[in-house]
């Protein structure tokens, strides 16, 4: 192939040569130095010619209009003024029309056709040697790059290589050290993970340390980070003796008299599935957190509207908003799939100011003001002052979380049959609750409480708030009573092995009823319940639950209800 390309201007060079000379005839009476005819310059322009006789005299025989191309040209008189004078030697040839066509460049003289094609095709070929060099750098370039991604690929199996013998090694020293660790250890890191699971269960606990946040966004060229939680939660409840709330367990709710409106039923809802979004912001003077959450527990019957459960602000040692109140203790609720939950325990969610200053590690203190919002019966409760709360709350031993709470409230309401104004009367009301750890069958097994105990306490206390009108009663004389209750439930948790978990609970609520009450008031409840979760993953509980409950009034009579609950939830 190179061979060719080398021959190639030799062979152009040889056939446009014989080209030109087979086209272009040379007379044998011309030289080489001799122009063609139709090279030569035009003839001057002549003076207009003189008399025939001047010709004559002079001998010079008259001009010829006309002659062949192969003619030789008239001979010329010096002393004529019509004819130019002779070129002085080296003289440049007069520039004509002809000449500038067929005169070749000034940087070659009298180059002829063949030394003009001789020199475009050495350019050619001197062009072609310069591409070939190019290419001949850009083959060295290519093999270069080459033998770099070559090492780089080198390079790269063998640090993959380490990475897989340094896991390797991670593994051997992780298996090394199970087989160190005791029985107990074990137990005790299972322990610590179901307490951090329990943790995340409640992410709208305002007690829990802000600064730690996982699992959250950071929103890029602020300060801020971003969570978004909350789980699906699909049940399904069957009641099998007939209760007044059909996707739910409320013992208030049996009806003690024959009530041919309420039956036996399935039902299945999604009502409880949560959304939350949190919030929180590093400041110079210390963290911002805001949090807001719903579920769909709005309507009645089957309409799942969205309902708020949550909306606060907490900086730093100051929350205000609606949350859990301050009377509550979340650290001592059992584990339940009932949507109701216990009967006697302290359960609300209302608007508050709250004042949270850090006394000590495992000391926790709380002083808050809470919406008030008497509930009497035979009137209208009209609130004047907030409720005030006080709690304390304690680690012993590391071990034993207790906490202790009190309540002062002014039951304030008007009565709705008897014109006699407004009538006030002091509530009050303690709490005592803890949570302990039972490590005879299970390190993570753990034993909950709660005692309470008031005067005008009912509507924080669950089944007197779903009954309403507990805090306080008019007589027929318009004068207003509250009324004394005791409530509490105990419950215990024991895990079968690392997925499988069990919680039972006994719960009561009795109310110190007044003389004057209708004898079909309620008077006291007793609620069980006893469940079986499975935790494939840490985010999937699927369990049932068998619950029975039992309400009697004033007058003695009673009755009871049994429901059955399924569920699976997921946690996001």
């Amino acid at each position: 192939m190179k061979n060719s390309i080398k021959m190639f201007p030799l062979r152009l060079c040889f056939v446009v040569t014989v080209s030109v000379l087979s086209a272009t005839p040379v007379s044998a009476q011309e030289s080489d130095a001799q122009p063609s005819a139709e090279a030569l310059p035009a003839e001057a322009p002549r003076a207009e010619a003189p008399p025939a006789e001047t010709q004559s005299s002079a001998g010079v025989a008259p001009a010829q209009d006309a002659r062949s191309d192969d003619a030789a040209p008239p001979p010329q008189d010096a002393n004529r003024d019509d004819v130019a004078p002779p070129k002085a030697e080296g003289d440049a040839p007069e520039p004509t029309v002809a000449a500038a066509e067929s005169t070749p460049p000034a940087d070659v003289p009298n180059e002829t056709p063949v030394e003009r094609l001789g020199h475009t095709l050495t350019q050619q070929q001197a062009l072609l040697e310069d591409q070939k060099k190019q290419l001949d750098k850009q083959a060295k370039l290519i093999s270069q790059q080459s033998d770099s991604l070559a090492k780089q690929n080198k390079d790269l199996d063998d640090f993959r290589s380490l990475l897989q013998n340094m896991q390797t090694q991670i593994d051997q020293f992780t298996q090394a050290r199970e087989k160190q660790l005791s029985a107990q250890d074990i137990a005790l890191r299972e322990r610590l993970q179901k307490v951090e699971q329990v943790v995340a269960e409640i992410p709208e606990d305002p007690t829990k340390d802000m600064k730690d946040f996982p699992n959250s966004l950071h929103i890029p060229g602020t300060t801020t980070k971003l969570r978004i939680g909350g789980f699906v939660k699909m049940a399904v409840v069957d009641t099998l003796k007939p209760i007044g709330s059909d996707d739910r367990f409320i013992v208030s709710s049996i009806p003690v008299e024959d009530d041919p409106t309420i039956n036996e039923q399935v039902v299945m809802t999604v009502r409880q599935s949560r959304l939350n979004f949190e919030m929180r912001e590093e400041t110079s003077y210390g963290i911002l957190r805001a949090f807001i959450e719903g579920d769909f527990d709005g309507g009645s019957g089957s309409d799942d509207t969205f309902r708020l459960r949550h909306a606060y602000g907490q900086f730093r040692d100051i929350l205000a908003g609606k949350t859990w109140s301050s009377f509550m203790d979340l650290a001592s609720a059992p584990e339940e799939l009932d949507f109701e939950g216990l009967n006697g325990r302290i359960n609300v969610r209302q608007a508050q100011l709250r004042f949270s200053p850090e006394i000590g590690k495992d000391l926790n203190f709380i002083i808050s003001f809470e919406d008030p919002s008497p509930e009497v019966t035979g009137g209208t409760g009209v609130s004047r002052f907030p409720d005030v709360v006080t709690s304390i709350n304690r680690i012993w031993f590391g071990r034993w979380n207790t906490k202790v709470s009190a309540i002062f409230r002014q039951i304030r309401a008007k009565s709705s049959t008897v014109s006699s104004g407004t009538q006030t009367e002091l509530g009050w009301g303690l709490s005592f609750s803890g949570r302990t750890a039972i490590p005879w069958l299970d390190e993570r097994d753990s034993f909950m409480y709660q005692i309470n105990y008031g005067d005008g306490l009912g509507r924080y206390i669950e089944d007197l708030g779903s009954l309403g009108g507990a805090d306080g009663v008019f007589d027929a004389r318009g004068d207003l009573s509250t009324l004394k209750t005791f409530a509490g439930y105990v419950s215990t948790q024991h895990w079968w092995n690392s997925q499988w978990r069990s919680n039972f609970v006994y719960g009561w609520v009795y109310v110190d009823t007044l003389g004057f009450q209708p004898d079909d008031t309620y008077e006291s409840s007793q609620r069980t319940s006893a469940n079986l979760i499975y935790s494939p993953v840490a985010k999937i509980d699927i369990g049932a639950e068998v619950i029975w409950g039992r309400r009697e009034n004033k007058d003695g009579k009673s009755a009871s209800a049994t429901q059955v609950q399924a569920s699976v939830k997921y946690r996001y």
